[in-house]
């Protein structure tokens, strides 16, 4: 049906809301791709990419040839992981189980093709593995945008997708890393559920929890969704709605759907357990590789709250920043990511259904809930960018600010920075 599309104090024509949200979803994307890569590869012809040394597992000099170059923007740190995957499976080092399989196997299907057209000596994976990110990335705006727009409104869904496309760590959208197809699974998962679209939700939710392990994450707001709403699919029973009754009877597709979501990571670990030497928990166990254990949220605050204290000493005294891996840099990312995803979640809360808040929440939770060793709060930036509902609430509070566009300003300047220092091999997040 279309629907007035006019952003405040400038009349739009109307346009159907599938439309529209292709529309600013392209534009988006279009927009923030153009200057990650750019961004990137300026960074290394500036730097001389001296860093891309220190990326583990080791990444091309991006001075041998033009694809090493090119490729800069997208083939850093993890990349080399889920690449590793990509070509010969879980058979290499255990510290691989910790990279669930399906953006890998996406990679490896795409890149076959690539392949027979022999282009192996472009790095057939390597393109493959930045296809699968940048179209997951377009699917995941497009989404997004449909589900804000349904909760919040056209203009609402036109800010969320452009602050998340511009977010200062979006640059691993379009990175050979698993953020864009996770944001994509989940946020579609969400969507068909709210509009009552079961088992395309439950399908969706089982591919995400194959994606990374906070895919399991989503039986939250399904559940909730499926128990009290919102719906578009059918009329509640009568329960008030301040009630804790639940306002809907669950019917067999919505229990199936939630039944669903576990079986993306059952089947993971099943492979494992059948395929290599590992066993089944083996991707849980890898987590001591990379220092992390499990400590509860209260610990992960306060670490990232202490380091946070002791990067900005260190800045304010002349402490290193420069290096490529910069335990001052990234205590100082990792304490701003906090801050921004508790002021988001919060906001979350008091304005979005209590599906979207609750998942915030959850998704927060389990993020800081696993510190490392040092760093505390390590990666978080990365993993914050996909929590969604906290860009929804945001979307909504700047639909009213006339300082839109200087924020969008500012985080797209954030954002070039941080892809110059990504492709040139610095640690990001």
């Amino acid at each position: 049906m279309p629907r007035c599309t006019g952003a405040a104090g400038s009349p739009r024509r109307l346009l159907p809301a599938g439309e529209r949200a292709l529309k600013s979803a392209w534009r988006a994307f279009w927009i923030s791709r153009v200057l990650v890569w750019s961004a990137g590869v300026v960074g290394v012809l500036v730097s001389g990419a001296h860093a891309y040394r220190e990326v583990q597992p080791g990444a091309r000099d991006p001075s041998e040839s033009l694809s090493a170059l090119l490729l800069s923007p997208a083939r850093r740190w993890d990349s080399g992981w889920y690449l590793g995957i990509a070509q010969s499976g879980y058979d290499g080092p255990q510290p691989r189980t910790a990279f669930f399989p399906l953006y890998p196997l996406l990679t490896r299907i795409v890149g076959e093709p690539i392949d027979a057209l022999g282009l192996a000596g472009l790095h057939s994976l390597e393109i493959a593995g930045v296809l699968v990110s940048l179209a997951a990335l377009i699917v995941a705006l497009y989404l997004l945008h449909r589900l804000t727009d349904l909760e919040m409104g056209a203009d609402a869904a036109d800010n969320t997708v452009l602050l998340v496309a511009l977010f200062p760590m979006s640059f691993f959208f379009s990175a050979i890393y698993s953020e864009s197809l996770f944001l994509a699974l989940t946020v579609g998962c969400v969507y068909f559920a709210r509009r009552g679209w079961w088992w395309r939700a439950g399908a969706l939710g089982a591919l995400a929890s194959a994606t990374r392990s906070q895919g399991l994450l989503v039986l939250v707001p399904l559940a909730i969704i499926a128990l009290y709403g919102p719906r578009a699919d059918r009329e509640p029973v009568s329960a008030p709605r301040l009630s804790w009754r639940p306002r809907y009877r669950p019917s067999l597709p919505e229990v199936s759907a939630l039944l669903l979501v576990p079986l993306g990571l059952l089947a993971y670990l099943g492979y494992l357990r059948a395929t290599t030497s590992y066993g089944a928990l083996t991707p849980f166990k890898s987590q001591e590789y990379w220092l992390r254990e499990f400590r509860g949220p209260l610990i992960g605050v306060w670490g990232g709250f202490k380091n946070g204290v002791i990067g900005a000493h260190a800045i304010l005294t002349g402490g290193p920043v420069n290096e490529p891996v910069s335990p001052v840099r990234s205590e100082l990312l990792n304490f701003t990511a906090l801050a921004f995803a508790a002021v988001g979640t919060l906001g979350a809360l008091r304005r979005l259904p209590i599906a979207y808040g609750a998942y915030a929440v959850a998704a927060l939770i389990f993020s800081i809930s696993f510190p490392a060793n040092q760093l505390m709060l390590k990666s978080l930036p990365r993993l914050v960018v996909v929590i969604f509902p906290i860009f929804m609430w945001a979307g909504l509070a700047m639909r009213p600010w006339g300082h839109r566009n200087a924020v969008l300003a500012v985080s797209a300047v954030a954002l070039a920075c941080a892809s110059a220092a990504f492709a040139s091999g610095y640690w990001i997040a």
